[in-house]
């Protein structure tokens, strides 16, 4: 048991020695050993400086990495700073609070000496501690505070330090004190950015939604005092400026919402003016509501569909989720780099480094360069890009399709069950490619088609035609008076209408064909060639108004998105040659009944057989409902 107490309290007496030594010490000499002590922090502890960089990315989405390192290096700096004036606290008095520190908004801190009560609330930025231990030279005051876990020698050591200088302490768990205090005119010191774990209200910080503590608000209504709001930052070397903003006067509970994104806002402008003397490695913006989803996307139409899956997934459990994209298509040489360097790759070793990214990528790694929680990317050909970006932001890393090197590193992987790779945690198979629609985004998208069709009749039927194709002709069979020559029919006895549209792969004399065939064919109402006209809402706009669908074999994500929306597919075999594992999907779902392999001698018969259901089967993938609960666990 002595041994224990030993080495609980080892830490405050190393911490006392130091104390001791650092006050021999001339200021202006301490602080300089502070700096260079805050910047061998900078370049050795890569956690803290991998968090701060997102966050600093988050707050100045406008800067490059350099300018976002500047920033990062001066912070861990000022840092080192406040922590050598924290030891120096036995020399403080109030001739140095006078001195060293200048008061803007003076008017506020009378206003709260004169009447010896009040909330000061602040956020961790500048050296506030030692200004919590100045500030009883005008008021009795008392600070709230958190008991330290793994750190109770110097908790210790502040506590005594604290005390010494007449400042009082109340813990996490003395919540009735507090009020008790208030009561007595003993004003209050809080910190409003703490990373809250639970709260009944949320405010925006940076662009993000974020928990905010309810406790100062309900504080101040339940004992009647103000909120004066104030931040400290360094101007240099020992001096400092503490400014206090106009005091927050809490009347009503239905407000706290509007009071906590006032608090944000102001506090976020004044970070803004002085971003160096900010904890930009706090915890705060990790358990923020809002996520913000990057997709990384190497221009395949099929990839990006899959991504952008994945994205609508994330945001379904988390609502206010955030996507944006960047496309950027990766030589053979930048993959084959990038895949040796994921190998290698680690939390412990990528974390606000981007070296090898800055190396391979040169100028494209501005683009990338983006805040994010969440990077996700389809294909191999960016997944040790997506990984390795992701280790250096402390985001989580979403692949889809089996990944070069690194599986078990990500936190998920998405595959189809074709590809052959080994179990792991990280790994949910699916049947073909992801696929996840959104009845009300269908029904949205379906409307802006409308608009574009020639003499759409809203009482008949609509069949969607989705043309893929390989680009040499002799690889793709595909009869284009036989296909019309069905159409036709089926028109004549059911009425019908066809929308079509090809994609990227689709030869350009296939493209010519269909358009020359559909001259004087009414029923056509459209044909979008999508390397000429690429509306953003067709494909999504058919599958909302279709009431069956006809897919060209190759096509295995837009088979996928097909089913996903509900519709009833018809896989219409080209004789094209698809790769194996494409083939073997499709021939798997006409087998448990999930399509219609069709072959164009019995395309009429399977067309009328879908149509004259009296309403389109909907499967069911229960693909998406593992997938989603996936995220769910990784989130």
């Amino acid at each position: 048991m002595k041994i224990n107490l030993k080495r609980k309290y080892m830490l405050y007496y190393l911490v006392k020695i130091i104390s001791k030594v650092v006050c021999l010490l001339p200021l202006r000499f301490s602080l300089f050993l502070g700096k260079i002590a805050g910047w061998v922090v900078f370049l050795l502890d890569r956690r803290k400086k991998s968090a701060a960089i997102s966050n600093l990315k988050l707050a100045f989405p406008e800067k490059n990495l350099g300018e976002i390192r500047k920033i990062l290096r001066k912070s861990f700096e000022n840092f080192g700073r406040n922590i050598i004036e924290v030891l120096r606290v036995p020399l403080l008095s109030r001739q140095y609070f006078d001195k060293y520190i200048l008061i803007e908004g003076r008017e506020f801190l009378e206003e709260v000496s004169r009447q010896n009560k009040g909330i000061i609330l602040g956020v961790h930025m500048g050296s506030w501690e030692i200004v919590n231990i100045c500030l009883p030279y005008f008021f009795k005051y008392a600070v709230f505070a958190r008991r330290q876990k793994d750190f109770k020698g110097i908790e210790k050591f502040l506590n005594e330090m604290r005390i010494s200088k007449g400042l009082g302490i109340i813990f996490e768990d003395e919540i009735l004190k507090t009020l008790h205090l208030l009561k007595k005119n003993v004003c209050l010191g809080m910190v409003f950015d703490h990373g809250f774990k639970k709260s009944d209200i949320e405010a925006e910080f940076f662009g993000k939604k974020v928990l905010v503590p309810m406790g100062v608000f309900r504080l101040a209504l339940r004992s009647g005092v103000k909120i004066f709001p104030a931040v400290l930052h360094r101007i240099k070397g020992p001096y400092h400026c503490l400014r206090f903003y106009p005091a927050v006067a809490v009347e009503d509970s239905r407000e706290f919402v509007k009071y906590a994104n006032n608090l944000n806002k102001l506090f976020e402008g004044a970070i803004k003016q002085s971003p160096a003397d900010y904890l930009w490695w706090f915890k705060r913006f990790k358990r923020s509501l809002t996520s913000k989803v990057l997709v990384l996307s190497d221009g395949k139409p099929g990839h990006f569909k899959q991504s952008l899956s994945l994205a609508k997934m994330v945001k379904h459990i988390r609502p206010q989720a955030e996507t944006q994209v960047v496309e950027i298509k990766l030589n053979r040489f930048q993959r084959l780099l990038l895949d040796l360097a994921n190998i290698f790759s680690s939390s412990s070793l990528c974390q606000g480094c981007f070296r090898c990214l800055r190396l391979v990528l040169g100028k494209d790694f501005r683009r990338v360069f983006k805040y994010a929680d969440i990077v996700i990317s389809a294909g191999s050909s960016l997944s040790s890009l997506n990984r390795i970006y992701s280790y250096n932001i402390g985001a989580k890393s979403f692949c889809i399709l089996k990944p070069n090197t690194g599986r078990g590193k990500y936190d998920l992987l998405v595959v189809p069950e074709h590809d052959r790779i080994k179990n792991s945690r990280n790994l949910v198979r699916i049947k073909g490619a992801l696929a996840y629609s959104d009845k009300d985004r269908l029904q949205k998208q379906s409307e802006k088609l409308k608009s574009i069709l020639s003499g759409y009749k809203e009482n008949l039927s609509l069949l969607g035609i989705f043309i893929g194709g390989k680009v040499p002709q002799s690889r793709f069979d595909f009869d284009i008076g036989r296909f019309f020559e069905v159409l036709k029919n089926v028109n004549r006895k059911t009425g019908v209408q066809f929308v079509i549209t090809t994609s990227p792969r689709t030869p350009e004399y296939l493209e010519r064909s269909l358009e020359e065939n559909a001259g004087d064919f009414p029923a056509v109402k459209k044909i979008i060639i999508f390397n000429r006209e690429n509306f953003d809402f067709a494909v999504e706009g058919i599958l909302g108004l279709s009431r069956a669908v006809v897919i060209t074999a190759d096509s295995v994500s837009m088979i996928s998105e097909s089913l996903s929306a509900g519709r009833a597919v018809i896989v219409l075999d080209t004789n094209s040659k698809i790769k194996k594992k494409h083939r073997k999907f499709v021939e798997s779902l006409a087998g448990r009944d999930k399509v219609k392999l069709s072959g164009f001698y019995d395309l009429e018969r399977n067309i009328e057989e879908v149509l004259s259901l009296p309403e389109p089967r909907i499967s069911i993938n229960p693909d998406i409902e593992n997938v989603v609960e996936h995220i769910r666990k990784v989130l």
